[in-house]
């Protein structure tokens, strides 16, 4: 017996349809030579036994038709039937010039084929494959028709219908805005804005050279394009679009656009902000790199010692909570890292301005700060002044320093938190040093200058101190710091002698000391003139 496509798996039936769309109605044929016996079929899991040799499947699935016959071995034959919802069919339709079009289907469904209808004629395309031309009459609007089928089924299938515009000519594209965005230090994005004309196939095209070009997307029916993980390897990435009219496989080419800022390296930070907030923490702030995403690894050293990894930041500025005191000066540097791992080299060294003051006397401190680092000018073109704040850290008092360590009496100055301003040469920029807090001590008064000529007016040289001090002592020295006169007791000041007798005219060292009445130990040191 010879077994047709249709027919059971041992050939006693056979069905018109084994393959198509729901619903889909078989209709049996007996081909044994088995005489007048009942044949019984079982068409779906669950579904009763009928003599019935016709089905209809509503449903989607694969179906195995059971055929039942009792006096024969084997007693059963079997036939599937797959059943297909039926899918509409999708496309692209890509317009030529001369009124002509082609259709690609892009159904992901097993279709065997596809047939086109449009005005008084068909075409046959296969499943991923682009059609025959379609040549239209003009260039008015056109219904057509997309329909799905199966081999050797019935025609019940998905179908798509259509309005579609033929064109007389394709139109040159135009590219009205261009954008790179370099987010890793061998790859880009970018980003167009094109006028093309609708559904007409182009090709989006890459070049680095402006003459080698590689095709990277097709596109259509678009105003706007962005393609990110393109591969670069210079400074310069050059676009176009080409339209493609498919029927005669010609190229239409847009105008050329290039962006030239791409980097082959990853710049390197070489101007950084590094200024202390009132809240005497740390921010460093410095210009982003072109490339983009990008971390920016912070590395830190005590001055002048090796640096170790401090912090990573996604963005171009840090702060750090840190409190700093002045006394350990810090530098910093940072290295930007690309998406990729790609990673520069170390910025310019930045050290920002620590400022930090010793106390050597009543009100007496000695300020020390070191020059600004991070700018591109480095330590010249910076001035500087030290600021002395008041109440809400308003600026009360700004003084022009040069040197970097300096003697203050802070006794008289109208606030007690001090810091170092420091400016680029335009005053454009500024860096301020961290805030130190200083505490304003009583001072005694003494005289700027006493004459012990025994006039009765200004003969003895002491201070004004209330009798409730204890262990008071008064040093004077003369101008090679050599002790000539003690006093311990605040009613005893000096009459302007020596061992030898009368002082010369000039200024002398005073050291005075005693404990307070709350148990503080006062210390004040001055100086004054001998006039006679």
């Amino acid at each position: 017996m010879v077994i047709s496509q249709n027919d059971s798996k041992i050939g006693r039936f056979s069905a018109d349809f084994v393959k198509g769309c729901a619903p889909l109605t078989v209709n049996l044929t007996v081909n044994d030579s088995f005489g007048n016996i009942v044949r019984q079929y079982i068409y779906e899991d669950g579904s009763r036994v009928t003599n019935d040799t016709f089905h209809t499947f509503t449903v989607a699935d694969t179906f195995n038709i059971i055929q039942v016959v009792q006096s024969q071995l084997p007693r059963t034959d079997t036939l599937e039937v797959i059943v297909y919802d039926p899918a509409t069919p999708t496309f692209e339709i890509f317009n030529c010039s001369l009124n002509r079009a082609r259709i690609l289907p892009t159904t992901d469904f097993p279709y065997d084929f596809y047939r086109v209808y449009f005005e008084n004629d068909s075409l046959t395309v296969l499943p991923n494959q682009v059609s025959e031309i379609m040549n239209f009459s003009n260039s008015a609007v056109k219904l057509i028709r997309l329909r799905g089928f199966f081999n050797n089924a019935r025609n019940n299938c998905g179908e798509v219908s259509f309005n579609f515009n033929p064109i007389d000519n394709i139109d040159i594209p135009i590219i009205s805005d261009f954008t790179a965005i370099q987010h890793c230090l061998n790859l880009s994005a970018i980003d167009l804005d094109v006028t093309i004309t609708p559904a007409v196939r182009h090709l989006l095209e890459v070049s680095t050279d402006q003459i080698n070009f590689e095709v990277i997307d097709t596109i259509s029916d678009v105003s706007s394009i962005n393609v990110t993980d393109i591969p670069i390897n210079s400074e310069t990435i050059c676009v176009r679009i080409v339209a493609i009219d498919d029927c005669d496989n010609t190229r239409i080419e847009s105008q050329v656009i290039c962006d030239n800022s791409l980097s082959t390296q990853i710049p390197i930070v070489n101007d950084v902000t590094a200024t202390f907030t009132i809240a005497n923490t740390l921010s460093l702030d410095w210009v982003a790199s072109p490339i983009i995403p990008i971390n920016y690894e912070i590395t830190r050293a005590l001055r002048d010692e090796s640096f170790s990894i401090f912090a990573l930041s996604e963005r171009n500025s840090f702060s750090n909570s840190e409190t700093y005191d002045g006394q350990r000066v810090f530098d910093f540097r940072i290295v930007p890292i690309d998406s990729c791992g790609n990673q520069a080299n170390s910025s310019i060294l930045t050290r920002p301005i620590f400022l930090r003051a010793e106390r050597n006397s009543t009100n007496n401190y000695d300020f020390e700060w070191n020059n600004y680092l991070g700018w591109q000018n480095g330590q010249t073109g910076v001035t500087y002044e030290l600021e002395i704040l008041g109440e809400g850290n308003s600026v009360n008092n700004s003084i022009p320093i040069t040197n970097n360590s300096f003697t203050r009496n802070i006794g008289r100055d109208n606030g007690t938190r001090f810091r170092v301003k420091g400016m680029d040469n335009n005053r454009n920029r500024q860096v301020f040093s961290n805030i130190i807090v200083l505490e304003q001590e009583n001072e005694i008064l003494t005289p700027t200058a006493f004459t012990p000529n025994g006039d009765g007016v200004n003969d003895v040289f002491g201070p004004i101190v209330t009798d409730d001090v204890e262990n008071f002592e008064m040093l004077i020295f003369n101008r090679w710091g050599e002790v000539i006169f003690v006093s311990r007791s605040r009613l005893i000041g000096w009459d302007g002698k020596d061992q030898r007798g009368n002082a010369q005219n000039g200024t002398y060292t005073y050291k005075i000391s005693f404990n307070e009445e709350n148990g503080n130990i006062f210390n004040q040191t001055g100086t004054f003139v001998l006039i006679k």
